[in-house]
């Protein structure tokens, strides 16, 4: 196919049109939308960074509420003033069901372990069985109160075993 002087003239005007259309319309909008694009790249990764964030401190309060409902509040692990006989109650029955023979002393000394809450130190002497003895330290460790063991002392004598174990109990003071 030969084209003529016609047709060449024609599809010379045609592309001189769409020059001039590229150069005066598209190339001068060209760079208001690549400002655009790149606003609207911009924009969408910081809603991309602000879900995120989102996303995490909803997860962050869901597992915030679920260790909430497991943790026993402080009144429930804590003793109260006046508790005191109810705590040496329960480790001298603790001590009658395992037949030991047990002497306890709390401290007159409180320290201010945190804000409304003071220990007290505390010293068990035990005396009975190795078996009885480690029952007896196995139940004292599911009461209730926080009862913490810094150190146990065992030493055996004739028949048996005699335990000195010290410790601190905490009182909540509000």
């Amino acid at each position: 196919m030969k084209l003529n002087t016609g047709q060449i003239t024609k599809y010379l005007i045609q592309l001189v049109i769409l020059t001039i259309v590229l150069l005066f319309f598209i190339f001068p909008y060209s760079s208001n939308l690549n400002t655009v694009h790149n606003q609207f790249k911009s924009e969408a990764s910081q809603l991309e960074i602000k879900f995120k964030t989102g996303e995490d401190f909803n997860q962050l309060a869901m597992q915030y509420d679920e260790l909430n409902e497991k943790i026993p509040t402080l009144e429930e692990i804590l003793l109260s003033e006046g508790q005191e006989l109810e705590l040496i109650e329960q480790l001298e029955t603790i001590a009658e069901k395992y037949n030991l023979e047990q002497t306890l002393t709390l401290d007159l000394q409180k320290d201010e372990f945190r804000p409304n809450i003071i220990r007290i130190p505390f010293n068990f002497k035990i005396d009975g069985d190795f078996d009885d003895l480690l029952k007896y330290l196995s139940e004292i460790s599911s009461i209730n109160y926080n009862l913490t063991i810094q150190n146990i002392n065992i030493r055996q004598n004739n028949t048996s075993l005699s335990a000195d174990i010290l410790g601190y109990t905490y009182w909540l003071t509000i």
